[in-house]
């Protein structure tokens, strides 16, 4: 709809500034400051018209990664990190540094022992910037359905 850091106006008293997942930075007006759903900013807006004032330049095109597509940092054998595309945002699930798990998806009892639950980043590119150096493995998502699996699977027995 509005690039990222597009500055969008209405009723020449309320300005916002897009920003990143579908929100945006009230830099006039009612709630400046605040950050907000674009949403919920254009249900504010009460039906005036919308003004883009600057479109940004500099916003790239962000690739839509499918969900269930699984990424690896690799440093070496003792230092890895494991994430997935959700529906929800991306989400680092083990994080091995030294050899010792340091974050895993496990239950809360495991917590405990000093390791951390998932985390959420707001992108792949957001995680991927806060990797030291190494290597990215993508695997990409098997979004067949089961039905599907099985179809594929009856028809390469019965070619033998």
């Amino acid at each position: 709809m509005y690039s990222i850091a597009s500055k969008l106006t209405h009723s020449g008293t309320e300005s916002a500034t897009v920003l990143t997942g579908e929100k945006v930075m009230v830099t006039q007006g009612l709630g400046k400051g605040q950050i907000m759903s674009l949403e919920d900013w254009l249900i504010l807006a009460d039906e005036n018209e919308i003004t883009v004032v600057q479109k940004s330049k500099a916003a790239p095109k962000v690739e839509e990664i499918p969900v269930g597509t699984k990424f690896k940092w690799v440093k070496d054998i003792y230092n890895y990190r494991v994430a997935i595309q959700t529906k929800k945002g991306f989400l680092q699930v083990v994080e091995v540094m030294n050899g010792m798990c340091i974050q895993a998806k496990v239950p809360k009892y495991y917590e405990m022992e000093g390791r951390r639950g998932p985390e959420t980043f707001t992108s792949y590119y957001v995680w991927a910037k806060a990797l030291p150096p190494g290597n990215i493995i993508r695997t990409e998502a098997d979004n067949t359905s089961t039905f599907q699996k099985k179809v594929a699977s009856s028809h390469r027995s019965h070619k033998l």
